[in-house]
């Protein structure tokens, strides 16, 4: 047992969330869905009643500690989701969902900018320059953000631009304004 890495045990409520396992893949079933997470060969998984575990060589910890992190953040997706809220901030700029998944946006160009959304991503919109992206699965969300966000990166002299809600954004003074 020296040659084998144990992760945490990982606690599962029974009444909502439920855990399969099929051949290397894993599916969790939750109130909001499902989700699937493929473990590599080298990267073991053990179920008891109402805990689960990874595990696998010494030399592989990295990786099971990897896959221990993505099981705990798929939990949390199928049980809550992962949302994040992003601001516009720039006059006469806005946001207007055009069909179910696609996104219209004016952001001071010549033209509108629209973006296609996945199928597993759904957009709440609050007003004209803020809404919400929600989804199940984590690096979705963070992959989408980051898309959205490089559509008008933030200025740092006129802060404009397209950034996530709580996250500072410094102005720099622009050299004009010193001499």
């Amino acid at each position: 047992m020296d040659n084998f890495y144990f992760s945490k045990l990982v606690q599962i409520r029974q009444d909502n969330i439920k855990v399969l396992k099929r051949h290397q893949l894993l599916l969790i079933e939750g109130p909001l869905g499902t989700s699937f997470l493929e473990l590599p060969k080298n990267v073991f998984f053990k179920k008891n009643i109402n805990s689960c575990q990874f595990f696998g060589l010494v030399t592989e910890k990295n990786l099971i500690l990897t896959y221990y992190k993505l099981f705990l953040n798929k939990i949390k997706g199928v049980d809550l989701g992962f949302s994040e809220l992003l601001l516009i901030n720039g006059v006469g700029w806005c946001v207007s969902l055009k069909e179910p998944n696609m996104l219209v946006f004016s952001l001071g160009y010549s033209h509108v900018v629209e973006y296609t959304l996945k199928s597993c991503v759904e957009v709440i919109l609050y007003d004209k320059q803020s809404f919400k992206v929600f989804s199940l699965d984590f690096e979705i969300v963070q992959q989408v953000v980051a898309d959205l966000c490089n559509l008008r990166a933030f200025n740092r002299y006129k802060g404009k631009g397209i950034h996530k809600y709580g996250q500072i954004q410094k102005l720099k003074i622009s050299s004009k304004l010193k001499a």
